[in-house]
C-alpha cells in the first residue's frame, strides 16, 4: 500500500507549485498586463552562444532544465532568471618559494583552470 501511495505523491524538487503557486502565478501575469509596457523590458533576457540561461520560478527550477542560446521570456514577478557561463576561467596563482634547507629555495607557479559543467542543475 506504500509503493501505491509513494508512485502517485510528486517528490521535492519535481518543479510542483501547489495551489498557493497557481494563485501568485496568476497575480503576476495580472500585474504584468497591467505595466505591460514597461514589464516587457524586465521580461526578456538574451543568452549568447557560450551561455545557458535557468529560470526559477517561486523559488524552483522549472522543467527543461537550462535554456538558450537565443531569447528568454519570463515573468518579472514570479520568475527569476540566472546566467550560467559555459567558458572555462582561468586564475593565475602568483609564485610560491619553497624553502628547503639544503638546497636553495625554488619558485613554484602555477594556473587553475576552472570548467563549468551541468548548467541545468
Amino acid at each position: 500500500m506504500d509503493s501505491n501511495n509513494s508512485a502517485n505523491e510528486k517528490t521535492i524538487g519535481d518543479g510542483a507549485i501547489g495551489c498557493c503557486g497557481f494563485v501568485l502565478l496568476f497575480f503576476s501575469c495580472i500585474i504584468f498586463l497591467a505595466t505591460l509596457p514597461f514589464s516587457l523590458c524586465a521580461s526578456i533576457h538574451v543568452v549568447q552562444e557560450y551561455e545557458r540561461g535557468v529560470v526559477f520560478r517561486l523559488g524552483r527550477a522549472v522543467r527543461g532544465g537550462a535554456r538558450g542560446p537565443g531569447i528568454i521570456f519570463t515573468l518579472p514577478c514570479a520568475e527569476k532568471f540566472t546566467l550560467v557561463d559555459l567558458r572555462i576561467k582561468s586564475f593565475d596563482i602568483p609564485p610560491q618559494e619553497v624553502s628547503q634547507p639544503p638546497t636553495p629555495t625554488p619558485q613554484i607557479g602555477c594556473a587553475l583552470f576552472v570548467p563549468s559543467f551541468e548548467a541545468n542543475t
